[in-house]
């Protein structure tokens, strides 16, 4: 798999798992992603429309974790397991 030059790479590895929950009382919307190579990021304050794009997404989660999600989100990643 190729990945893009701009992604760190930390990050150049297949997402094998992705969920979303949504914003609630007590707690914000998080997008969480779980990588091949065994680390697991939370993103918050992803908007579902992006979940729902990642998910449909004809080129894949890889492509467009790294053309929308990182470059639009980095600030929010908080990484749970490396």
């Amino acid at each position: 798999m190729k990945f893009k030059d701009n992604l760190p790479d930390k990050y150049k590895s297949k997402i094998v798992t992705v969920g979303y929950l949504e914003t609630h009382d007590d707690h914000k919307a998080r997008l969480e992603l779980e990588f091949e190579n065994g680390m697991k990021l939370t993103i918050y304050d992803v908007p579902k429309q992006e979940y729902l794009k990642l998910n449909s997404c004809k080129y894949g989660w890889e492509y467009y974790f790294a053309d929308t999600i990182y470059p639009n989100y980095k600030d929010q990643i908080e990484m749970i397991k490396n």
